[in-house]
């Protein structure tokens, strides 16, 4: 039963009463029926005693109800997480797995050929490993024009670059006339002296 909540004339919280965020109830566990104390704010949050409950509720459920249930959620990174088996698993990795019919190994990555990491067709998605998936984002990072710095730039010149030091410039500032990162600039002078 919960307490009704007392309050002085100001309406301010009488001390002991108990505000709404410290007040207790009992509630029973979805899983097995134990009864749990939980704080009345948590009622619609809290609804297992432990997490082995709760990974036993999710376990042996289809991965197939709707797209995939109440079980896929979207990370904070961009990617989707599923849960399969009481295991927590990137989507992409657990179609491209479905896919080929075996287990990824740890230098695999599977790419997003779109650059949506959120559509995880099986169509959109391609399987390399560290070193070439890190070439390939490279280049497709430095060829969209937002990025402000491109990859390869002969254009930048130590003659440039001394001109613009005689005239009194900065190296971040020459990074900024010309387009780059003042540590481009630093590595150009030192590769010539």
């Amino acid at each position: 039963m919960i307490k009704p909540i007392k309050r002085n004339k100001c309406g301010q919280f009488i001390k002991g009463s108990g505000s709404p965020r410290t007040q207790f109830i009992y509630i029973n566990c979805k899983e097995c029926g134990k009864r749990i104390k939980t704080k009345k704010c948590r009622i619609k949050t809290h609804k297992y005693c432990s997490r082995k409950c709760c990974y036993k509720n999710t376990k042996g459920r289809p991965i197939g109800q709707g797209k995939y249930g109440p079980y896929r959620n979207l990370m904070a990174n961009g990617y989707f997480r599923v849960i399969i088996k009481g295991n927590h698993q990137y989507e992409h990795r657990y179609i491209m797995e479905k896919h080929i019919k075996r287990k990824l190994k740890k230098y695999e990555v599977v790419h997003h050929i779109d650059g949506n990491k959120q559509n995880n067709s099986i169509n959109n998605l391609k399987i390399f490993n560290k070193k070439e998936h890190d070439r390939i984002e490279t280049t497709r990072r430095h060829k969209n024009k937002d990025f402000p710095y491109p990859l390869f730039r002969k254009e930048i010149t130590i003659k440039k670059i001394n001109s613009l030091i005689k005239k009194g410039h900065s190296i971040r500032q020459i990074g900024k006339i010309l387009k780059t990162c003042h540590n481009t600039i630093r590595r150009r002078i030192k590769i010539n002296r």
